[in-house]
């Protein structure tokens, strides 16, 4: 009988795991980019040492004094002289509507004017990209029911590399706008996909909590090498092509994506194959309200501190580089998430006390950091540590909520988008605690800090937390369709799950 033979092991390239998590991991580090790129394409013409000032033209009935910039570079000295032959002559300021700019390279401030009364246009631009990533999760909530994650992997990622290519080709400010949120919108759909596929492949990864807190340490690696590569580009559309092209290498993971979902599906049969319960790390929680809000406030300051307190960085120590502030602020995220895995290892409802110290020591210490200001104590670094204590806080918190808590996949959509929706005001917060001062907004930051902590506190003490933990694959639909009223959701399955005892496990994946 002729033996059979192997394809050679080049050919197999997609089938090993660690090939599989690098290219899927990948998304991660583009949704970083993408986030902090405003700090990079738009940042004030200080942060690099560079000015601004009013452009004087000179119209037919108007002469305007000459010489150095103003105190005030969004006012014009104009002095106005009749024609009529009268000496009358008076001066009076104006909004300027026209500036130089002496930069080291060009931004997207300095090509449309971004500054003074339009200075508030750069947080539109971040705004847009944050609607797309609220509006991507909805999508692919929906989408991923009617195609496989290999289809919709692909078209994101297409989506994502033409719209933020096509932001760094337009003329005009309201198509750039535009782009970045179709941008944001393919982003959200390819780092939720890659995230959704890694965690169905957990026995080929290893736990599943070492495989959450590794893929998020993606995102902090984009984080990291921004600053740095925005030091070799040359202008801010040569940096959004060298954030945007590189996402054609995601287009490899069509070889590596399963041709269908194995999420669970809620059609209304009476068992329903569940991916999430089964966990030894995790608990199933008996969704009082009490609960759900506790739950619920964690998830909106995580979100909110996690993301918004990342783009204040460029308020923050002004004399430490920008690209070693956000260095620095990757490098913390590693360190929390870090933290929260070997909090997650306990596999006990302790998590939750351990966090809640984490959470009230970081937050004190960005509270602190204003008045450490005013009263002069402390420099630039110190101030610098201090931000980065609560940064590192914030990552722990997000490394339990994402992979130390099931919840019913509807709720989860709802606790993950109202965070997203309370996001969409952290570029404007941070504007308007700017103009108060350096540091207001990192002290705001650790008041809410310290809200998460009462909120986990409250959540680690509570007798109705429960570790209901199911021992089959499958499991009644009351597992899925939780029932946020009421107080008995254990003894509600465990009826439901004793039938099941005869019911054979499923190994798949």
């Amino acid at each position: 009988m002729p033996s059979s033979t192997q394809p050679p092991a080049l050919l197999l390239w997609h089938q090993r795991p660690a090939v599989r998590f690098f290219l899927l991991g990948l998304s991660k580090v583009a949704a970083g980019w993408h986030m902090l790129s405003v700090l990079y394409l738009a940042p004030r013409p200080e942060t690099f040492g560079g000015r601004f000032w009013c452009a004087r033209p000179q119209p037919a009935l108007t002469s305007y004094k000459s010489g150095s910039p103003l105190d005030d570079p969004c006012q014009g000295n104009v002095a106005v002289h009749y024609l009529n032959g009268s000496n009358a002559s008076f001066e009076y300021f104006s909004e300027c509507k026209e500036f130089h700019f002496e930069i080291i390279k060009p931004t997207m401030v300095s090509e449309w004017s971004l500054v003074c009364s339009r200075d508030f246009l750069v947080n539109v631009v971040q705004l847009g990209y944050l609607l797309g990533i609220f509006a991507g999760g909805f999508a692919t909530a929906s989408l991923q029911q009617r195609f496989s994650p290999r289809i919709l992997f692909v078209v994101a990622v297409l989506l994502q590399v033409l719209a933020g290519v096509g932001s760094a080709l337009v003329p005009t400010f309201e198509m750039h706008f535009v782009l970045k949120m179709f941008t944001g919108l393919g982003v959200c759909i390819t780092f939720t996909v890659a995230f959704n596929s890694i965690s169905q492949q957990h026995s080929r990864f290893g736990p599943d909590e070492l495989l959450g807190v590794m893929f998020e340490h993606w995102w902090s690696v984009g984080v990291i090498s921004l600053g740095w590569l925005h030091q070799l580009a040359p202008s801010w559309r040569v940096l959004q092509l060298m954030i945007s092209l590189p996402s054609l290498l995601l287009l490899l993971t069509y070889w590596v994506l399963p041709q269908k979902s194995n999420l669970c599906s809620l059609l209304g049969t009476e068992e329903t194959e569940v991916l999430t319960y089964n966990k030894q790390s995790k608990k199933v929680i008996s969704f009082v309200w009490w609960h759900y809000w506790c739950l619920q406030v964690m998830w909106l300051v995580t979100i909110f501190n996690y993301y918004g307190a990342l783009l204040n960085l460029k308020n923050v120590s002004a004399k430490i580089p920008l690209p070693v502030r956000t260095t620095l602020a990757g490098v913390a995220e590693m360190l929390g998430a870090t933290v929260g895995l070997f909090i997650l290892l306990q596999r006990g409802k302790s998590q939750f006390n351990f966090l809640s110290v984490l959470l009230f020591a970081g937050g004190s210490s960005c509270v602190l950091t204003w008045p450490f200001l005013l009263k002069g104590i402390g420099s630039d670094w110190t101030i610098l540590v201090m931000v980065l204590a609560g940064r590192v806080a914030i990552a722990c918190s997000m490394a339990i909520l994402q992979n130390g808590v099931s919840v019913d996949p509807e709720v989860g959509l709802v606790l993950l988008s109202s965070g997203r929706l309370f996001l969409q005001a952290a570029p404007f917060s941070n504007s308007m605690f700017a103009k108060w001062g350096r540091l207001p907004a990192s002290s705001f930051y650790g008041m809410l800090c310290l809200v998460a902590a009462i909120s986990a506190l409250l959540m680690a003490k509570s007798t109705e937390w429960r570790s209901c933990q199911p021992t089959h694959r499958r499991m009644p639909n009351c597992v899925l369709a939780t029932n946020l009223s009421s107080k008995n959701f254990c003894e509600r399955c465990s009826s439901a799950k004793d039938s099941l005892q005869n019911v054979p496990f499923s190994q798949e994946t």
